[in-house]
């Protein structure tokens, strides 16, 4: 039995995607010929496009969990459970910062001569804005009216020379950020596919605000033994061979309600281990509805 608390600090980058065709300054020069509502609409546009390109939002992350492991073995467990609790706060240099909160709780059933094990997962993430972009001091953004008059005011202690009317200029503006804001309060949550979670989609394929899987994986050892090995890039102890069968399933939303927990994506599949004293190396086939994949990895998939 283990129980762990970790913190890291670090640096990492995150790059939003960018519209640059609908942020193209050449559009610029179109403004004069647009109607009003055209100029409002290019304009939020292109701002919320901007607040997306310049807010690299995770120069530094930090990291903090708990695990508490009651199983049999911290690499290769065939009996017991085991919860992980993880919690990522990225913030630093970008327009908004935000966290996500994982929990992982896996229970390990095996059968009498320990020769094969089920094993079954839940897991659940959410994430969360911390803090939004707020561009006019103590004004509320989302109060359109009230930041809208606030920006004229600014506006017109500046020289013009452009040819939107101040009012469009700032509805523009403003709109634009209240659209960014929008779209960064979807922070997204752990997402699911890739090697260890939906195994037959691609990485991230599905992420949103909040994500919840569940996976039944049958493990079966053959070969059993412990046969040392020192090659030159690892040593250790040859322990076991195993098949597994394996089926999942998973969703995201933007809300924690039922739409999370129905309409499910799955994925099937079949996988070949080999188990050592120190880690174990996985390859697993999975299919569902999108198509196949193939996993070659290190550890298991939960």
């Amino acid at each position: 039995m283990t129980d762990s608390w970790n913190s890291i600090r670090g640096g990492a980058f995150a790059f939003p995607e960018i519209d640059l065709e609908r942020s193209d300054l050449a559009y610029f020069d179109d403004w004069e010929n647009m109607s009003p509502a055209e100029q409002e609409d290019s304009i939020a546009d292109f701002i919320k496009n901007f607040l997306l390109y310049i807010d690299l939002v995770n120069i530094f992350v930090t990291r903090q969990g708990l695990r508490i492991d009651l199983t049999d073995d911290r690499i290769d467990p065939r009996d017991g459970y085991r919860f992980q609790y993880e919690k990522y706060g990225f913030e630093g240099d970008g327009l908004k910062n935000f966290d996500v909160e994982d929990h992982s709780l896996t229970a390990y059933y095996p059968n009498e001569d320990l020769s094969s094990v089920l094993v079954a997962n839940v897991f659940f993430s959410k994430s969360n804005v911390k803090k939004r972009l707020s561009i006019f001091g103590d004004t509320d953004v989302e109060d359109t009216e009230k930041a809208v008059a606030e920006c004229i005011e600014e506006s017109k202690k500046e020289e013009r020379d452009s040819s939107v009317p101040i009012e469009t200029s700032c509805r523009g503006f403003v709109r634009g950020v209240q659209n960014f804001n929008l779209e960064g309060n979807n922070s997204n949550a752990t997402s699911l596919g890739g090697p260890n979670r939906l195994r037959s989609y691609p990485i991230s394929r599905f992420y949103d605000k909040y994500s919840f899987f569940a996976g039944l994986e049958y493990r079966t050892y053959y070969l059993e033994n412990s046969t040392p090995f020192d090659y030159f890039f690892e040593k250790g102890v040859f322990e076991a061979v195993q098949s597994a069968v394996f089926y999942e399933i998973g969703q995201v939303s933007p809300t924690n309600n039922s739409a999370l927990y129905s309409n499910f994506k799955y994925s099937t599949g079949i996988g070949l281990r080999l188990v050592f004293s120190s880690v174990v190396i996985r390859a697993d086939y999975a299919t569902g509805k999108e198509g196949q994949e193939t996993t070659v990895f290190i550890g298991y998939g939960f």
